[in-house]
């Protein structure tokens, strides 16, 4: 997402968590928001004014990030999904929904399992954003697999990433180690559980994307709890940039009174 004047940020004091603007009171439900692969937790700083004053909007940064862009990301689902688990801990008990996108979906997914099993009734709901399902096998070649040359096009063609940024050598090198572990995650992703959470999924694709459109997200709908629905939307992979009046939109309607 292009910056844009929003609420301040709050600092929190853990690594982990960007939150935006002053907590709602009575407390309502926290929307945690996982950025993909390259993205900015920075990116979600405008929508805690944007949806109901009930939701309080929390980014997660992980290591390669943002402002954690100098760590070195995770290599292993494993590792990963325990130290974000432990990180966001202190903040589920209290009733809360996860919006992923892409590789952030798959973290997501993960993150919403085991809070659902520590907290049941406290996570009320997953957003999925392009992303396949979880049975949905990963298309070859790799990306990650790629010299670097072939990995920026690749990029390009994707799209999402600022072409300001890929036509910058320097910028690109420095950036190149984060997003191919984080891109290696998620297309080495599948599902080890062998059964649905029972969190609703709300699973969101764009129409025109050719990575994971309708065929690729589909089966979203089996691997979520009652009320899980699959929703085609304007725009290619990256369509929360594209126009993300619309994500807002299914997203607050869906958490609004909950």
């Amino acid at each position: 997402m292009d910056y844009v004047e929003g609420p301040e940020m709050v600092e929190s004091g853990n690594p982990w968590v960007l939150t935006f603007g002053e907590p709602p009171v009575p407390p309502g439900i926290r929307l945690f928001c996982l950025p993909y692969a390259g993205g900015s937790p920075h990116s979600f700083h405008t929508w805690a004014e944007a949806l109901d004053p009930r939701i309080e909007v929390v980014a997660v940064a992980l290591p390669g990030q943002g402002h954690r862009i100098s760590e070195k990301p995770h290599e292993d689902w494993t590792a990963l999904t325990a130290d974000a688990f432990a990180a966001l801990e202190p903040l589920l008990e209290q009733p809360h929904a996860f919006y992923g996108h892409s590789f952030g979906a798959r973290l997501g997914y993960e993150l919403a399992r085991l809070a659902a099993d520590r907290y049941p009734g406290a996570t009320r709901r997953l957003f999925v954003g392009g992303c396949r399902s979880p049975q949905w096998p990963q298309d070859r070649p790799y990306m990650h697999e790629q010299p670097y040359d072939g990995f920026v096009a690749s990029l390009r063609k994707l799209g999402g990433t600022p072409t300001v940024v890929l036509d910058h050598p320097a910028l690109m090198r420095s950036l190149f180690p984060s997003l191919q572990a984080q891109i290696r995650l998620a297309e080495l992703w599948e599902d080890v559980h062998g059964a649905p959470t029972t969190v609703p999924v709300t699973a969101m694709y764009g129409q025109e994307d050719p990575i994971d459109g309708e065929a690729a997200m589909r089966g979203w709908a089996a691997f979520g709890g009652p009320g899980s629905e699959v929703l085609a939307m304007a725009g290619g992979h990256f369509f929360l940039d594209a126009d993300p009046a619309s994500v807002l939109s299914v997203i607050d309607a869906r958490l609004s009174g909950v």
